[in-house]
């Protein structure tokens, strides 16, 4: 094995592997190393899909050495100390490598006991995180049938995303009216008991979805009084980027639509086979 490296990345990890891959990819010259003791890959970002009951946490792992990019060599040891006067990297296993440029992609250290109680409340069954078990997160979710859950996501995290889905809506099946159908934004962050089982108000009810689908038509529309459903679903992705039918209990913007009837009319043009929606009154 090498022991001077063009590019030595220290990390694994998604961040690291996709670094020496486009490196790779620019320059094939370049002799690129990743230190990483790891013999496991785990795709972390997959595990809020996971959580979401959208994909197996089985499928998150690959062989570490199966990730490798062609071309990228791995060294499975442990960095223990870095002398950048030098341009050396030190390991644990007592071999030092030196390099032309150094990326540091190590990923986190989960330091639950910095947070005192976090442990004991893990231990439950009503506590969970995506970053440690993410299945438990999917268990603790599906059994979750009352009380108040606020999300915390700031807007501005969500309106700096091309599109952004709340965990709870990757298994959504449709299911026509419902508690979350008469839910959404700062409303969709509070359930409470009472009105998980009290009979849902109308969608039309709901002032906050009405406003959006008023502005997201306006915006589709034009000079016309009437505009296309996929005109107006691209307006509301840029509007609110967080903006899902599922919120409301419907699969698709088309089922959701349908169910405003009191409020909206559709007709279906003969060319193009484009559904046309317009507001009545």
């Amino acid at each position: 094995m090498a022991s001077h490296y063009d590019v030595l990345i220290i990390g694994g990890g998604t961040a690291g592997i996709m670094t020496a891959a486009q490196l790779r990819r620019k320059r094939k010259d370049l002799r690129i190393a990743i230190i990483d003791p790891s013999k496991d890959h785990w795709y972390q970002p997959a595990c809020t899909l996971v959580a979401g009951n959208a994909f197996s946490m089985k499928d998150t792992r690959r062989d570490e050495a199966s990730a490798m990019p062609p071309g990228v060599g791995l060294i499975r040891q442990h960095a223990s100390v870095f002398e950048p006067e030098a341009n050396t990297v030190r390991t644990q296993e007592g071999r030092a490598y030196t390099y032309g440029h150094l990326v540091v992609a190590p990923g986190i250290q989960m330091n639950i006991d910095d947070l005192p109680g976090l442990r004991e409340a893990l231990a439950t069954d009503k506590v969970c995180s995506n970053h440690i078990d993410p299945e438990k997160t999917r268990h603790v979710m599906t059994a979750f049938k009352g009380g108040v859950g606020e999300k915390k996501t700031p807007d501005a995290f969500v309106k700096a995303c091309e599109r952004f889905i709340y965990v709870e809506n990757l298994d959504v099946q449709e299911a026509g009216a419902g508690a979350a159908a008469s839910t959404s934004g700062k409303e969709r962050g509070k359930r409470t008991d009472s009105t998980a089982k009290a009979r849902p108000a109308k969608l039309s009810q709901n002032a906050e979805l009405m406003r959006k689908l008023r502005k997201a038509f306006n915006i589709a529309k034009g000079e016309e009084e009437e505009a296309s459903l996929s005109l107006i679903g691209q307006a509301l992705r840029r509007l609110d980027p967080g903006f899902d039918p599922r919120s409301y209990g419907h699969a698709s913007l088309s089922a959701l639509v349908n169910a405003l009837k009191d409020q909206l009319e559709t007709r279906r043009e003969e060319k193009g086979n484009t559904v046309m929606v317009r507001f009545r009154g």
